[in-house]
């Protein structure tokens, strides 16, 4: 496994507080990532059914689509901020390199992938031009960049009940498709295939919902305005609020989903 690359330009507070939340959930990642793995299903089913010399799974985490991955190329290479998530991706897939590295400052040379493979990680980049930018990069003129993430309109039931608590959101917001597919473009790539889905997962509790989030370590909040110490007679009126958008199913977590799959534009 190699050690973390990262160069001196990026916000290393922020991806070392996102490393160790993702780090802290490497044990309970699998258990509580049903949502997580039917976008994985979902995308795997998108592929290109090609035979490739190398191929990258971007944000790997624990390792759950490498088997499949395996399938295409004998060179597999997952790529993760953390690397207790990677120390379990290897022992399900000892057949690839894992690489600890941070997706916006990839130390890979030029052209040198045919498939750049991420199930919802790239929500967590700062920058989704400069993730693309670099996909460009080194990508080769054949390749294919294919990845899920959330956007706009994800985990709004968490949003409103927070809202109504204490007026903030307490969860992250994500761009809007219409963004993503913007510095899409303006990277200089085309795309393939385009699909939004809102998927709604349902839970027994409130705790249940939150445990989706938080032990999977997506319970990173980026913006300041949304960070605030929880009292326990917040987190109270919390739940209550929480708890009235039960739809007769369960406690509800809406996501907006977008799956695209990309290209070099041809020139």
């Amino acid at each position: 496994m190699s050690s973390l690359f990262m160069p001196p330009d990026v916000d290393l507070t922020y991806k070392l507080q996102l490393a160790r939340s993702f780090s802290r959930a490497a044990s309970t990642y699998d258990f509580h990532a049903n949502f997580q793995k039917q976008v994985l299903t979902s995308l795997l089913s998108m592929l290109p059914s090609v035979q490739l010399d190398r191929v990258m799974d971007l944000g790997c985490g624990t390792g759950n689509a490498l088997k499949s991955l395996s399938y295409l190329s004998q060179q597999l290479i997952g790529v993760d901020l953390s690397e207790s998530m990677l120390g379990i991706a290897y022992e399900k897939e000892s057949g690839a390199n894992v690489i600890c590295a941070d997706a916006e400052n990839l130390p890979f040379t030029d052209n040198s992938f045919n498939l750049i493979f991420s199930s919802l990680s790239i929500q967590w980049c700062q920058s989704h031009l400069s993730l693309f930018n670099e996909i460009k990069r080194i990508m080769d003129s054949e390749g294919w960049w294919c990845f899920s993430t959330l956007c706009e309109g994800s985990m709004l039931e968490i949003g409103e009940a927070w809202k109504q608590v204490d007026g903030r959101l307490h969860s992250n917001q994500y761009p809007s498709v219409e963004k993503i597919v913007s510095d899409l473009l303006e990277s200089g790539l085309e795309i393939h295939q385009k699909e939004v889905r809102t998927m709604k997962m349902h839970f027994h509790t409130v705790q249940d919902a939150i445990y989706s989030v938080k032990k999977v370590g997506a319970s990173v909040v980026t913006e300041a305005d949304n960070r605030s110490s929880v009292t326990p007679s917040m987190w109270r009126a919390f739940v209550t609020q929480y708890n009235a958008f039960h739809d007769g199913v369960g406690i509800p977590l809406s996501y907006q989903v977008a799956f695209i799959i990309a290209r070099k534009k041809v020139r």
